[in-house]
């Protein structure tokens, strides 16, 4: 399995965003976008490799949506 990199935060909100639209019921600006980045993504350095360097998820998918649910606007 591989690990989705994001190489900023602009990435990282764009994902959120994303999965939030994507279920058809609710609006990204219904939620605070930095909370939820701040609670599931860590930037990983990758251990000195530049090029692997950047921001991933560390939340499983019901951590994410809790995530989520604890910062409706």
């Amino acid at each position: 399995m591989s690990i989705e990199i994001f190489t900023d935060m602009n990435a990282v909100h764009a994902d959120i965003i994303a999965a939030i639209e994507a279920t058809g019921i609710a609006s990204a600006d219904e939620y605070n976008i930095d909370a939820i980045a701040r609670e599931c993504y860590e930037y990983d350095p990758a251990h000195g490799h530049i090029q692997d360097a950047g921001f991933i998820c560390t939340a499983d998918v019901d951590e994410f949506w809790a995530s989520v649910e604890r910062h409706a606007k």
